[in-house]
């Protein structure tokens, strides 16, 4: 089972194509990386037709689970 640390690691390397395909820089612009990437993810759900509040809620309840 993965840790947490292994999680944020994940998250932390989806963010760091991001910023690169867009010029952004993590150093400086975490927030704003991350930011754009949840926006880019309600796109896809758009586009996909699917909810993405559902979506997050489900996240919501995974990470309260494994921070437990």
């Amino acid at each position: 089972m993965p840790t947490n640390d292994e999680r944020a690691t994940w998250a932390m390397q989806s963010a760091a194509v991001l910023a690169d395909n867009t010029g952004m820089s993590l150093d400086d612009e975490l927030a704003d990386v991350l930011g754009d990437q949840l926006a880019n993810m309600m796109h896809l759900c758009s586009r996909e037709g699917m909810d993405f509040e559902n979506l997050l809620t489900r996240a919501r309840m995974h990470f309260e689970a494994e921070s437990s």
